[in-house]
């Protein structure tokens, strides 16, 4: 896809070598985006879609859990579509306790740790099963962890406001190949971005 993004930027800026340079460059930096970014580390678990199976799941948390307390930094976990059908969706919940409850047709497992999980998100979550879920850890005071669903990309609105306003501005100065590069560069930055969602091909997965 960052070929097509090239000479898409290109094309939208005018079809001249000097303006698929230019977004060649643009995409090319886009690569060193870590300057931009807040790093975070991705992990991915793969349900079984016709038996989703919560205990594979909750090792996945448990691992998701101890990896961010261990580096006290976020971590994201991606959840592929794990259900054909809508009963075999599973189900995210807090007990009494406050322990984390993973539930598949109405039956509990408990995460053993009560306290430790403290959500940014809706309870009870329904992990839809026919789309991918991302969970975004982060480390909190007293060994506890924020949890947060499908977490806005690395890169803030405050970097895509900057990407828009320089668009803009080389509009107006009739810099077609300021505008290759600034578009080489978003469109590149959107699609690495998407690629470090997807388990596909990632040599950082181990199968557990």
């Amino acid at each position: 896809m960052l070929p097509l993004s090239v000479a898409a930027a290109g094309i939208v800026a005018g079809w001249t070598s000097t303006n698929l340079v230019a977004a060649a460059a643009g995409t090319a930096l886009a690569m060193w985006r870590p300057v931009f970014r807040k790093p975070v580390e991705c992990g991915f678990v793969n349900p079984d879609p016709g038996r989703p199976d919560p205990s594979a799941l909750m090792r996945a948390l448990r691992l998701a859990v101890e990896r961010t307390l261990e580096t006290r930094r976020p971590v994201a976990l991606r959840i592929s579509r794990h259900a054909r059908k809508p009963d075999c969706a599973i189900r995210l919940d807090l007990d009494a306790q406050g322990d984390l409850l993973v539930l598949r047709a109405g039956k509990p497992l408990a995460f053993g740790r009560p306290g430790l999980w403290l959500p940014d998100h809706p309870l009870p979550l329904a992990l839809p099963g026919n789309r991918c879920t991302t969970l975004c850890f982060a480390p909190c005071e007293n060994g506890r962890v924020r949890v947060t669903a499908d977490a806005r990309p690395p890169c803030g609105k405050a970097v895509w406001t900057a990407l828009a306003l320089l668009a803009a501005a080389a509009c107006a100065l009739d810099a077609a190949p300021a505008l290759a590069a600034v578009l080489g560069f978003a469109c590149g930055v959107f699609l690495l971005e998407r690629q470090e969602q997807r388990a596909a091909q990632n040599l950082k997965i181990q199968a557990r």
